[in-house]
């Protein structure tokens, strides 16, 4: 395989062997002109000058000496322009940020395209004033003027950006292509009359570029070197070829096309696989059988990822075997830990300020910020002091933190993220300063970082003095919300470079970083639609239709380069392994690659030397039998549950052994409890906890009394003052808006209703004498059964409705007759059944201790009209309550049976 960086070589060494310092080769890319410094070094046999190798960019911006900002100086130098041009109406820079951003991407191609700003954005307003012209209205609306005022100053922006930033030297990329295009057509920019030039490997190219190289090749003599294929170039319908033809057509015969994809024998293995974590372990599978096969280093073998973000996992599946290695892509800063941590951080105080709770954070924000990997590399007393803080939150339920909490922590790791000195944004960035200096102190003692964490670390240093820098220059315009957006929106993108020996070994690159290089061996991955193509998508003020009209590129043109650079890759490789993710996913990546489908369906047609194999890969996924866990019962166990029989047993632990055994052995015999989380929206069970609660304090002044219409004004006139009193002490949150004011109000529907109840009762002329709330039964059975058994639970209320004694159980869900009519005595020990059993065992238990006969039964707070419901079978009380405990108790102490979860039972946490 003669590579085309080769070929290049071998062409300029043939003409300029003599005068190699007299040439400029031009490429598309930083990473190809290492490479093509390579060839020279290996085929120039004596000492001589190398040539002088520039990427396309590099050499342009060359010509003249502008200052090129990044997108953290461009965003704030617009908006400086915003406040100028508006004045008192300039919106906030958060605000701002939101179409800043895609203004400065839509001046760039306006620029590199070189077109008329003023033509297009005259065109682009009156278009949109026609899309709100109103036949049947003479006026428009006031927001109707407002948003056609916005699309009429767009032209206003880019004449007074531009300017702005030339008066002091500066440029975005576009412009300063534009500016150079226009001045080396004047004949302005003097170029040394005997240089050489040579453009190579192109093939999209800008107005901009066009126009600057072809000045080149008329003033110059400059000469295009292309990098073509006649398979694409030939057929009008292959897209890879698109932007060629236009060439051909504009300046004829092309030179150096090339007839490597219709003739040359090939290998192309497609791999479809589930995930794209998956697709990452496959190129370390394929990696192990190539160096099984080579027997060796892997040489001349490249990986392309098209998804980008596959850098880690495909890092971590490279084989150990593969001793060196090349990453060309960026590492992205969003992938590093202090990302996050920087992030949670500005999160936490830009929805600090937002509330109304202006003195204290919203737990999970803080939690998630305490937790931050970043904040644990100061050492295991900071650990601690998290766990601590964190115990706190956990244990007095704190939806909202108050500041004071976090003292002891700031006090412990000297510095102030979270309760800064000053609120303001330009404070929280001089603490992410000293935060990044207090990591690299105690770095210097631990040595904790790996030497891409230093990187990262120092990075952020940078851009934190650069954002603090352009604030204070802009008066303090940041908010904590704008800063927010710049990690979004810009920092996100921002990466840093690998540092390794790029001619050995195994390469890893992007799409874009493998122009005009070839390989033998190809790695391709992530060939899905959506990704490589990118498709349909854009983010731009410039609709498609007038893109189309001004000559901008729109997706099409996207897609026929990413087209070009998929089968040039292609078109010299002996062997190619395409990859793409069989799991359709519409947001990461849809069906396969359209490119997938023209070379299975064409190539082979024009070159039968070409071997295409589809592979539909399954992970071996190890099938795992669910083996029944089980606890064995020991002695041990016996006298556990034996002395909980005799100290008291609830129904509530009775219901727990009969629905699920082992869930009684965790809570009972291990005595395991759940973690007691902070609840945003009120649980059920917290739900019944507040209604329980508010009705005891209201009828807790009429126990042992004749509830009358007098006590029932005065209950009523509590009841608002009580519910709240509940929910704040449940849940630690005031219910006044969202989930909780629903919830609250809910609540309180439901007790109005039980008291509007009694209130009925009464008025028909009913007796209810309030005998107790919340009353412990403790009931001892001596000689009922062989062992000793105390029952014990508390019942909600007991009342002597007319004559009739009532011990009633309060149900905030749904219940009905079918809940407690077990009919038959052996269905009480069925699962479905523990409400019924609960009733049964307090009866049981309350005759026994007061010797007198009640009925017990439950009110259902949610169905009142379903009126007290009481077990049935009151003669039998005793006697099924017996059989209950007797069935209960000797699946309890047989040694034979174990603590097993019941497979029709829920998982309960511990499980």
């Amino acid at each position: 395989m003669q590579s085309f960086l080769n070929k290049i070589t071998q062409e300029i060494l043939s003409k300029h062997s003599s005068e190699l310092d007299k040439v400029n080769i031009i490429l598309p890319s930083r990473r190809a002109s290492v490479f093509l410094n390579n060839e020279f070094q290996k085929l120039i046999k004596k000492a001589s000058w190398l040539p002088q190798i520039y990427s396309l960019e590099d050499f342009i911006i060359s010509l003249e000496n502008y200052s090129i900002l990044d997108s953290v100086d461009l965003i704030f130098e617009l908006y400086h322009v915003h406040r100028e041009l508006e004045g008192q109406k300039a919106e906030s820079f958060e605000d701002f940020m939101g179409w800043g951003g895609i203004l400065l991407q839509d001046f760039n191609e306006i620029d590199r395209y070189l077109i008329d700003p003023k033509r297009l954005y005259n065109y682009l307003a009156e278009v949109k004033e026609i899309e709100s012209w109103d036949v049947s209205s003479n006026q428009i609306t006031a927001f109707q003027k407002k948003y056609l005022l916005f699309w009429k100053s767009l032209g206003k922006y880019y004449l007074r950006f531009t300017e702005k930033l030339l008066q002091e030297n500066k440029a975005y990329q576009g412009l300063a292509f534009r500016k150079i295009a226009e001045r080396i057509s004047k004949k302005e920019l003097k170029v040394d009359s005997d240089k050489h030039f040579y453009f190579a490997g192109f093939n999209a190219l800008t107005k901009a570029e066009q126009k600057i190289i072809n000045e080149f090749a008329l003033q110059k003599n400059a000469q295009v070197l292309w990098d073509i294929d006649a398979y694409y170039l030939e057929d009008v319908h292959q897209e890879a070829g698109f932007f060629l033809r236009k060439h051909q057509a504009k300046q004829g015969q092309l030179n150096w096309v090339f007839d490597n994809l219709q003739n040359e024998e090939k290998e192309i293995n497609i791999y479809g696989i589930s995930g794209n974590v998956a697709q990452a372990k496959l190129i370390g599978n394929l990696l192990e059988d190539k160096i099984k096969e080579k027997k060796g280093e892997i040489k001349n073998t490249a990986i392309i990822l098209a998804d980008e973000n596959l850098l880690v996992p495909t890092l971590e599946s490279i084989p150990q075997a593969v001793q060196k290695m090349n990453v060309t892509m960026g590492y992205p800063l969003m992938n590093s830990i202090f990302y996050h941590f920087f992030k949670s951080i500005a999160a936490l105080h830009y929805k600090k300020n937002k509330s109304k709770t202006k003195n204290s954070f919203y737990f999970k924000d803080l939690i998630d910020l305490l937790n931050q990997l970043a904040l644990q590399l100061l050492g295991k007393e900071v650990i601690q002091k998290v766990k601590s803080i964190e115990k706190d939150i956990k244990d007095n339920r704190l939806i909202y933190v108050p500041a004071e909490l976090l003292k002891k922590l700031e006090n412990s790791i000297e510095i102030s993220f979270i309760n800064l000195k000053e609120d303001s944004p330009s404070a929280l960035i001089k603490v992410m300063q000293d935060f990044c200096e207090k990591i690299k102190a105690v770095d210097n003692l631990s040595n904790n970082l790996t030497e891409i964490e230093k990187e990262f670390l120092f990075e952020f240093y940078k851009v934190f003095n650069r954002i603090s820098e352009l604030n204070k220059k802009q008066t303090n315009l940041l908010t904590f919300k704008s800063l927010l957006q710049l990690f979004e929106q810009i920092l996100s993108v921002e990466s840093i470079d690998f540092v390794g020996e790029p001619l050995e070994g195994l390469q890893l690159m992007g799409v874009l970083e493998s122009r005009t290089l070839d390989f033998e061996h190809v790695i391709l991955s992530s060939l899905n639609e959506g990704i490589l193509p990118l498709g349909k998508t854009q983010n731009s003020f410039i609709p498609y239709d007038i893109k189309r009209e001004f000559g901008l590129p729109s997706y099409r043109e996207k897609d026929a380069i990413f087209a070009y650079h998929f089968y040039r890759l292609i078109q010299r490789a002996k062997k190619v392994d395409l990859i793409y993710n069989s799991r359709i996913d519409p947001v990461n990546g849809g069906e396969r690659s359209r490119f997938i489908e023209q070379i299975i369906n064409e190539l082979p047609k024009v070159n039968p030397r070409i071997k295409i194999k589809e592979h539909t890969i399954s992970l071996r996924v190890p099938i795992q039998k669910t083996e029944k866990f089980s606890i064995k019962k020991t002695e041990e166990h016996l006298e556990v549950i034996k002395t909980h029989l005799a100290k008291g047993i609830s129904p509530s632990a009775i219901n727990s052994f009969i629905q699920c055994p082992l869930n009684y052995y965790y809570r009972y015999i291990l005595k395991m409890k759940e973690e007691d989380l902070i609840e945003e929206q009120i649980a059920s069970h917290s739900f019944g906890t507040v209604v329980h609660d508010t009705l005891e304090k209201l009828y807790q002044p009429y126990i042992k009394q004749l509830l009358d219409l007098k006590a029932i004004v005065e209950i009523k006139k509590n009841l608002n003052s009580y519910l709240l009193e509940s929910y704040y002490k449940t849940l630690n949150i005031e219910p006044h808006k969202g989930f909780h004011k629903l919830a609250f109000e809910v609540a309180k529907k439901m007790i109005a209703d039980f008291i509007s109840s009694d209130e009925e009762k009464i008025k028909a002329g009913d007796e209810i004498h309030l005998i107790n709330l919340e009353y412990k039964i403790s009931a001892e059975l001596k000689d009922e059964l062989s062992l000793p058994v105390k029952i014990t639970g508390f019942i909600d209320r007991i009342e002597r409705h007319n004559k009739v004694l009532k011990i009633i159980d309060y149900k905030t869900g749904r219940a009905t007759n079918k809940n407690v009519n077990y009919k038959k005595q052996e269905n009480i020990i069925r699962e479905d059944f523990s409400m019924a059993r609960q009733l049964l065992l307090y009866q049981f238990a309350y005759e026994i201790e007061k010797g007198q006969k009640a009925e017990a039964g439950i009110i259902s707070l949610t169905n009142r009209s379903e009126g007290f419901i009481k077990i049935e079978n009151q003669e039998k009380v005793k006697e099924h309550a017996l059989y209950l405990l007797k069935e209960v108790i000797a699946q309890m102490l047989d040694l034979e049976e174990d603590f097993k979860h019941n497979p029709d039972s829920l998982y309960c946490p511990f499980c």
